[in-house]
């Protein structure tokens, strides 16, 4: 094995993507999908799968052909099969290996092509990780940076857990559209927290989708706190993006939950599709000429329920069916980054601006 040359926590944590920031403790290097200080803030039901490596990866160029990356997944959330590291080169699968939980824990990347290229190793969605250290026989260099950064919050179904890294549906999405993704999916976890609704206000973007509802539907809102906690939500996101295209997606077909409603806390499918909607227009009416709504069904709808084991979450060939869904049907307007066409008044952004100035808070580049 030729003689591999380690770089340092700054290099390391340069090559991170796909995550808020990068935190450096004693351990070694931690990343976190949302800014680390809003820990105290944060439900600790939260904070285990804000901490989770969901859509993080390092991203280098080199013309290495060997490497090594230390790292702990200890304590980790694992499922039984273990955790699911990939290497991608030039966007093409290199490796696929799948790793227990331990300490010291070694991924070794050998036989890549001895020219210039872009390595990818994409990180487990399904646990917590501290990188140690990297080491490789060429030197390795930060990737640029490239298109428009696209948030999506969402529950499990955008968490994509149980699919490889590189097989989720906003991974997918965002390869065949050229963005960058910081996934925001949080399993069980997407309940209108004001605190997630900060963060994403404090985080740049170019475009924010928010696939909203399926998380809340049992036991957390009757009717008449979940409607103000949407556009609280919305409103506390507007505070830092006011114009930034915001796609809202209602859920996606779960046979079990299109009709459940039951007073005092309990909300069907159906209903929250309306209801999200009828937001959207609120908002739209307002004044508000960058926000869409994307119907739930439209991705998995009837018709579908054989890619829905267990009719809440898509398998392997539901989660690839709902990201060209999303492709075919997501809002031109917010994929361009453009104004809705329609009869707004136009005072009324300036109106927002002069009590809502754009926030200034901003932190490192999600890449």
């Amino acid at each position: 094995m030729p003689a591999l040359h380690p770089i340092n926590s700054e290099t390391l944590a340069k090559l991170v993507c796909g995550a808020c920031e990068v935190v450096h403790t004693a351990a070694g290097l931690i990343p976190w999908r949302l800014p680390a200080d809003l820990e105290p803030f944060l439900h600790p039901a939260l904070t285990g799968v804000v901490k989770a490596t969901t859509g993080v990866h390092l991203r280098f160029q080199s013309a290495c052909r060997t490497f090594r990356l230390e790292f702990d997944q200890e304590g980790a959330k694992i499922i039984e099969t273990g955790a699911t590291w990939e290497i991608l080169v030039d966007g093409i699968l290199h490796t696929r290996q799948t790793v227990s939980t331990g300490k010291r824990v070694v991924l070794q990347g050998t036989e890549l092509p001895a020219r210039s290229k872009e390595v990818v190793v994409c990180l487990p969605p399904n646990a917590r990780i501290t990188l140690i250290g990297f080491s490789s026989d060429f030197p390795v260099f930060p990737a640029e940076p490239h298109g428009p950064q696209w948030i999506t919050h969402g529950s499990s179904i955008t968490r994509c857990a149980n699919s490889h890294p590189s097989e989720s549906w906003p991974w997918l999405v965002a390869k065949e559209l050229g963005w960058r993704s910081l996934n925001l999916g949080f399993s069980g976890e997407c309940k209108f927290d004001p605190v997630v609704a900060r963060a994403i206000a404090r985080i740049p973007a170019d475009r924010i989708s928010l696939c909203l509802g399926i998380n809340s539907a049992t036991g957390s809102f009757s009717l008449r706190t979940w409607i103000p906690a949407i556009e609280g939500f919305l409103l506390t996101i507007r505070d830092g993006h006011p114009r930034t295209p915001l796609l809202v997606i209602s859920p996606i077909l779960s046979p079990p939950r299109e009709t459940w409603d039951e007073a005092p806390c309990r909300i069907g499918l159906q209903t929250m599709r309306r209801i999200l909607e009828e937001t959207v227009e609120k908002f739209r009416a307002s004044g508000d000429r960058h926000i869409h709504y994307l119907d739930g069904l439209r991705l998995i709808g009837p018709g579908d329920e054989s890619c829905l084991p267990d009719k809440l979450h898509p398998d392997a060939d539901g989660v690839r069916l709902l990201a060209r869904r999303f492709l075919e049907h997501m809002p031109g307007d917010w994929a361009q980054g453009r104004e809705i066409n329609h009869a707004a008044s136009p005072t009324c952004d300036a109106a927002h601006q002069a009590v809502h100035p754009p926030s200034t808070t901003r932190l490192c580049p999600v890449m």
